[in-house]
């Protein structure tokens, strides 16, 4: 797991970066599917791995959607 000093990234961020909604950034995280520090107030902080798991999940998604074809 990553320490607090890696550079972390918030929900909207990560939304941003991977083109899903942050409610979508929340489902994962809290299906297990990423894992997120916490900061002290509470907020999630995520890293890069988790991005690229936001991307990986997505792209299982499209393939069970769409046969492995772009939409």
């Amino acid at each position: 797991m990553a320490n607090k000093s890696q550079h972390t990234l918030t929900t909207a961020a990560v939304a941003r970066a991977t083109g899903v909604s942050e409610s979508t950034v929340r489902n994962l995280a809290n299906a297990g599917t990423l894992h997120p520090l916490r900061s002290t107030d509470g907020r999630r902080l995520f890293t890069q791995n988790d991005i690229a798991a936001v991307r990986e999940h997505v792209e299982r998604r499209r393939e069970e959607l769409f046969g492995g074809r772009n939409s």
